[in-house]
């Protein structure tokens, strides 16, 4: 069982990101229906308890990092910056909520410090 939804949840997964590609958006059908595997893995894998713990902490590093940018941008620019749909689209904002359901904190942090560290790097080479 917990096999099928990893695989349904990759396909997804790869539906999003051909979206986002070809697009430059997500259909909220596909996100939603991507929420809702990823929710019901998590608890078949873990106690409820601790998925929405990880939610949250996840959300938090997630909200305190878009803030940051937002400051950022607002000092570098000298005036209030909103950075959605400016600098960051929702749907990136919204991917980053959504996988933060299926991580632990540490995981998580990782996750997106690597990520981060190989598109600066990827950024050298374009």
């Amino acid at each position: 069982m917990l096999l099928t939804l990893d695989i349904l949840l990759a396909l997804v997964s790869l539906l999003i990101v051909i979206q986002d590609f070809k697009h430059r958006k997500a259909s909220v059908i596909v996100l939603l229906l991507w929420l809702a595997l990823a929710l019901v893995t998590a608890v078949l894998r873990h106690p409820k308890e601790e998925v929405a713990f990880n939610a949250l902490v996840n959300t938090l590093f997630i909200v305190f990092i878009f803030i940051s940018i937002s400051i950022y941008c607002s000092v570098q620019e000298r005036r209030l910056v909103n950075i959605i749909d400016s600098k960051i689209g929702i749907g990136d904002l919204l991917f980053y909520l959504l996988l933060g359901i299926n991580f632990a904190p540490a995981n998580y942090f990782l996750f997106f410090a690597a990520g981060h560290t190989l598109l600066l790097i990827a950024a050298l080479f374009v």
